[in-house]
């Protein structure tokens, strides 16, 4: 809950609170060259509805090394009054971290802090404007918009001329950067587990003369958070100086990079089998062992836009990895700045080259991942020419199995039809025969009247001559037409 039992000491200067509507424009001593503070000011505050809550619940870590050791401390602030009480009890010259936890209210969420209090905090511990990029790429969206690019800023804020040379003093070093992750969840629809990609940000004010870093985490994993508790517990059991910043920066991106193997081997997997349900693929009809053993071998239409979906994924994972890529080799830029920045004192020759070291091995690891899903890509693509060859096929085969339906029914129509004709044809010559001689034309003439055998002899005469010319001309038809080869190969 928010408190009030903040209390002005050590002279802190909480007044520049009322100022936090002029963010960052009230940062003017930056470079107006590097920052255009007046567009900054403008996308924040017409971004603001997007971007940020309408209340706060942020956690606090902070860590103390003193004589007597360790101190860690966690704390939440939920309003103003909680961040003056954060303030006011870590103004002291003790070496330390304080880390300010910005998180989520779900993947694609505000951040849960307001503007009002986002501004407070910023303006108090003079974050340069080069961090609002990053906080621009987290909010309310419904898809990845924003984010196709890698953040990285860097910036080193100079003091007065001091000594003989008259040689700036170095007051902080500020970073801040975004990075891609994996991790499992479960899903709600389907109640299995499922791999989504998530990005986290990090920003960093190391000061030298008091030798402590102000952290701001947006939407940590909750895997970095454990591990740096873990790192933090360890430190208190065993006397050594403070953690220093190059540490936690590589915990986040090995924390943060430790999934993307077994994603891959999954990727891997999923496309094994859209392989192998194409590779089981035997064109019916007829008889085919494997298909009958695998059901689920038959292709579809949705098959071609399952094997695209999974390629614009892959798309998008590689996409991923280019911007770690990218932020790895810029950190190993602009670390090699502030080594060589005099005045400044970042880390001990030692603690840069093991930090170097250990950033390029990372880059090598994560160029690894995206060659392995470069290579998924080019599998899918053949994969999918593939398909794309054997659907047009399975359409034709199934229009011919049923044109070839229609045509036995055609058949079997005109059979019935023959039998009909015949049937027709055996009684048409004693009807014609009858009716001819029913006119009555030979009852006036008893001498013309035919006998009995007369009317046979007619009925077989006409007889003889309809089934001669339908076999005359049945015979004349296939000869012309070679449909007496057509009837044998139905037969």
């Amino acid at each position: 809950m928010e408190t009030e039992k903040y209390t002005e000491k050590e002279n802190i200067d909480l007044d520049m609170f009322d100022q936090w509507q002029m963010y960052p424009e009230n940062q003017s001593w930056h470079d107006p060259t590097a920052f255009d503070l007046e567009s900054y000011a403008d996308r924040l505050h017409s971004d603001s509805p997007r971007v940020l809550g309408d209340s706060t619940n942020a956690d606090v870590l902070t860590v103390h090394y003193s004589s007597e050791g360790l101190l860690m401390k966690k704390s939440q602030i939920e309003g103003e009054g909680d961040l003056r009480n954060v303030i006011v009890e870590n103004t002291t010259n003790v070496p330390g971290h304080i880390f300010f936890n910005i998180a989520a209210i779900f993947s694609f969420g505000v951040l849960q802090i307001t503007e009002e209090l986002l501004c407070k905090l910023l303006t108090f511990f003079a974050v340069f404007p080069g961090f609002l990029d990053l906080v621009h790429l987290f909010g309310q969206k419904t898809d990845e918009v924003n984010e196709d690019f890698a953040i990285y800023r860097q910036h080193i804020t100079r003091g007065l001329a001091q000594g003989e040379n008259k040689i700036p003093s170095i007051e902080a070093l500020e970073l801040c950067y975004n990075w891609k992750y994996v991790q499992q969840r479960k899903d709600h629809s389907s109640s299995r587990t499922i791999w989504t990609t998530r990005k986290m940000g990090m920003y960093a004010k190391y000061h030298p003369a008091k030798n402590s870093t102000t952290w701001i985490p947006i939407q940590a994993s909750e895997d970095f958070l454990r591990r740096l508790d873990d790192v933090f517990e360890s430190d208190k059991k065993r006397i050594r100086g403070r953690r220093h910043d190059l540490d936690i920066h590589l915990l986040l991106m090995q924390t943060a990079s430790k999934n993307w193997t077994p994603y891959i081997n999954d990727l891997e997997i999923e496309f094994r089998d859209m392989d192998r349900k194409a590779f089981m693929w035997r064109p019916k009809p007829g008889f085919s062992p494997i298909a009958d053993e695998h059901r689920d071998s038959e292709l579809e239409l949705e098959d071609t836009q399952r094997i695209q979906r999974f390629k614009v994924k892959l798309l998008q994972i590689v996409h991923s990895l280019d911007i770690n890529c990218a932020n790895i080799a810029s950190m190993r830029r602009g670390l090699k700045v502030f080594q060589q920045e005099k005045g400044a004192q970042y880390a001990t020759d030692d603690q840069y080259q093991k930090t170097d070291r250990e950033l390029n091995e990372l880059l090598i690891q994560t160029t690894e991942h995206r060659t392995r899903v470069k290579n998924i890509i080019l599998q899918v693509e053949s994969l999918f020419s593939l398909v794309i060859t054997i659907i047009p096929y399975i359409f034709a085969q199934r229009e011919n199995c049923i044109m070839l339906k229609l045509s036995d029914k055609a058949t079997q129509y005109a059979r019935s039809m023959k039998v009909i004709t015949i049937v027709c044809m055996l009684y048409l010559p004693p009807s014609l025969t009858a009716a001819v001689f029913g006119m009555g034309l030979f009852f006036g003439n008893p001498h013309l009247m035919p006998a009995m055998g007369y009317f046979i002899f007619a009925t077989a005469v006409l007889m003889v001559l309809t089934w001669g010319a339908w076999a005359w001309w049945e015979r004349r038809y296939r000869i012309t037409s070679g449909d007496e080869e057509m009837a044998n190969a139905i037969k």
